[in-house]
Formats: structure tokens, C-alpha cells, sequence
């Protein structure tokens, strides 16, 4: 009977330890989800990293370039590739080179990636095929607002900032991005 209390014991312990852990699980997996859901939903913007893999397959944006002050994150849509690519090629050619301004696209879709894929070595920027998923959703409701995401050199939200729209053009772009 004494061993039999002792095992009682012995299992209750182990079973309030595990309590306790798995608890503590849950509530990060459910501020994680929470985050997520915020993102979903248009919340606020926050992108922890813009490392990814361009369309050509290679890791991009491990770490961040020494220099950089500013980065400039949209998305390509598959379905404007062409004007998104020529807006964006515009506007990079307005910046000086030692700006500290580095832009970083993101396609919509896969169709889009393999577009890009046979453009790519005449771009100026990399685009993530794969990235992050809050960054990438996050890109995502920017441009469905019409938006790009203003990030600081060290990955701070500045601000979001129009540039879909028949009056916006890279020159007016180029002046709300610069530091």
C-alpha cells in the first residue's frame, strides 16, 4: 500500500511539472497565433526579418548590409509585373548609390517568381519567392492598400507609403523614402 501512495505521488509531481510547461507552451503558441491574426487582418505592420529566398533559389538578406539606413519593402504583382518592374527600376535609378536605401520585393504569387526568375539578373534589387510569412502577409496587406512598408536599417516600421496610383510616380516615390 506505502509503494502504491509513493507512485500516486511520484506521477502527481511529474504530471504538475508537465502542467506547468505545457502551459507555458500554450500561451506562446497562443500570442504567436494572435500576432498572426493580427497580421491577417490588416493589423499593425511589424516584419521581424526580410531574409528569404529569391527567385533564383539563393538566400538573400541574412544579414543586414552594413550602411543601410532605410528599407523600401513592396510587392510585385504578378498581374502589373511589367509596370511594377519599370516603377521600380525608375525609382532605383533616382537614388544616389550611397543613399543607405535598399529595396527588397516580394512576388504575390509563384507565377510571378518564375517571371521574375528570367528578368532577374537586370534588376537592381533582390525578390524574395519565399519568405518570412508575417513579412510576407504583411507586404501583402500593405499593396492591397496600395502601399510599400518604410523599415528602418534596423528592421523598425517608419511608416507605409502610397505608391500604386495613377498620380504617384518614382520621383514622388524617391522623395518620401529618403532619410
Amino acid at each position: 500500500m506505502k509503494i502504491e501512495v509513493v507512485i500516486e505521488a511520484a506521477l502527481v509531481a511529474v504530471l504538475a511539472v508537465y502542467g506547468v510547461h505545457f502551459a507555458t507552451e500554450a500561451r506562446t503558441l497562443n500570442s504567436e497565433a494572435d500576432e498572426l491574426r493580427g497580421i491577417l487582418a490588416n493589423g499593425p505592420t511589424q516584419i521581424r526579418s526580410i531574409m528569404g529566398i529569391d527567385v533564383s533559389g539563393q538566400m538573400v538578406n541574412k544579414i543586414i548590409p552594413p550602411g543601410t539606413k532605410r528599407f523600401v519593402v513592396f510587392s510585385l504583382r504578378g498581374t502589373t509585373l511589367e509596370q511594377d518592374l519599370n516603377f521600380w527600376g525608375g525609382l532605383a535609378a533616382l537614388l544616389p548609390k550611397e543613399s543607405g536605401i535598399r529595396f527588397v520585393g516580394f512576388c504575390d504569387t509563384t507565377a510571378c517568381a518564375q517571371r521574375v526568375g528570367h528578368l532577374y539578373e537586370s534588376l537592381s534589387f533582390p525578390v524574395i519567392a519565399y519568405g518570412d510569412a508575417g513579412a510576407s502577409q504583411a507586404v501583402l496587406n500593405a499593396d492591397a492598400q496600395g502601399d510599400l512598408i518604410l523599415l528602418s536599417g534596423a528592421l523598425e516600421t517608419i511608416s507605409k507609403v502610397r505608391w500604386r496610383g495613377e498620380d504617384v510616380t518614382p520621383a514622388s516615390v524617391t522623395r518620401l523614402v529618403l532619410p
